[in-house]
């Protein structure tokens, strides 16, 4: 309770917090929302007789109290990348005043020491920040939104690329996600990337390692993919030679083939006249008289490397003799003669029985030194049958027998 004494109009206002001899101390768990007025207290209307009291605009209400000081300045907003370094959070307090730090936004404890943001887990932290002045008030929280980001994954990349030596070499690749640039290095960790490709150098033999990485837009970076660029030595020119004969007549065959060149993972292809021979892919090649020719071999590595033999020439060996073969045969035989290659004309063959009958005439036109003249008499007796061979001009050029057995 508080007395007071006033005349004419004036403001009289009772501050609570000054306690009155004998009255219950003001708490402020309480809601004190009744006032009560005594005019004229302590005197009984016999006293004072007749008066008239006026009031007006009784309200609750509080004593100005010292300002607070205003929440600090901060980046409401940081964002960081997965497992970066972070920095030590920052705010602007007035000067004078000091901060303190909370990890809530009301009631906790605050800290004078400014935390330091984890980057180990995906998410948004929230931190908060007051100031308080030289009279201990303390004024309301700012708050710093800290995000961290999850990093994107390597870009991907064809691990390994081979090379021969001083070969001409393409820019490296790699593929990154939709608006992510690629950043290229060439250490595992840490150096300077480049936006720009690397072009290997194929000058020395040996392995060189390249990494790459890829960056989105909020400047977050992949780990680094690996791609490994070996460069391989050219190959020795393989030198191929024919054995036993590099002239050959029916019934002859030979042998051509290399030596040293049977390195792990070597491919094999054979040229004849110029031409690729399908299917002979080993070192060695059988020829026989349908093969006169030119041969080359071409090696190629494991890393794409090529090399290219000397040539090998497999000749025909002039011979008068007529060959036939199979002799004896069912019936089906095959005449070979030798034919110059400035005299290439139709050649007639004639067989006759051992009666002297003939039994088969053809004309076959030559176009190679033991061009094969095939016959076909399975629809004749067993037997000898003679073979005879004319020019174009009907000269005999050579004689030969066959038995044609059942």
């Amino acid at each position: 309770a508080t007395v007071t004494t006033a005349s004419g109009w004036q403001t009289l206002e009772f501050n609570f917090a000054n306690q009155a001899a004998g009255t219950a101390a003001l708490n402020l768990g309480f809601t004190y929302n009744k006032a009560t007025i005594f005019f004229n207290f302590g005197v009984t209307g016999a006293v004072a007789g007749e008066r008239t009291y006026y009031f007006d605009d009784v309200q609750f209400g509080g004593l100005a109290g010292p300002s607070l000081p205003p929440a600090p300045a901060v980046a409401p907003a940081i964002a960081y990348c997965q497992n970066a370094v972070a920095a030590v959070l920052s705010a602007t307090a007035l000067p004078g005043n000091s901060l303190l730090w909370y990890t809530v936004a009301t009631g906790g404890t605050g800290s004078p020491t400014a935390p330091v943001p984890s980057t180990t887990v995906i998410g948004t932290t929230n931190y908060y920040v007051s100031q308080v002045d030289a009279t201990l008030l303390e004024g309301p929280r700012a708050a710093i939104s800290v995000t961290v980001s999850a990093l994107p994954v390597a870009p991907g990349a064809t691990t390994a690329v081979g090379y021969c030596q001083n070969a001409t070499a393409a820019a490296l690749t790699a593929t990154p996600d939709a608006g992510f640039t690629l950043n290229w290095y060439d250490v595992a960790v840490g150096g300077s990337p480049s936006t720009v490709a690397p072009i290997p150098s194929t000058t020395a033999v040996g392995t060189t390692t390249y990494f790459v990485s890829q960056q989105n837009a909020t400047g977050c970076e992949s780990p680094r993919a690996t791609i490994t660029v070996t460069v391989s030595g050219q190959l020795s020119s393989p030198v191929i030679a024919a054995a036993p004969y590099t002239r050959l007549f029916p019934g002859l065959n030979t042998n051509i083939s290399t030596a040293g060149q049977s390195g792990t993972g070597n491919v094999y292809s054979w040229f004849k006249n110029g031409i690729i021979m399908p299917g002979e892919i080993a070192e060695k090649i059988n020829v026989t008289i349908d093969g006169l020719g030119t041969y080359r071999l071409l090696v190629t590595n494991s890393t794409g490397c090529e090399s290219t033999s000397n040539e090998v020439t497999i000749s025909d060996s002039s011979n008068n003799r007529m060959f036939v073969h199979s002799n004896p045969s069912a019936g089906k035989f095959q005449v070979r003669y030798f034919s110059d290659i400035n005299n290439l004309s139709p050649k007639t063959l004639v067989v006759y029985d051992a009666k002297g009958a003939l039994v088969y005439k053809a004309k076959y036109i030559i176009f190679g030194a033991y061009t094969a003249m095939n016959i076909d008499l399975t629809n004749k007796m067993a037997g000898v049958y003679f073979i005879n061979l004319f020019d174009n001009n009907g000269k005999r050029l050579a004689t030969e027998r066959v038995s044609i057995v059942r």
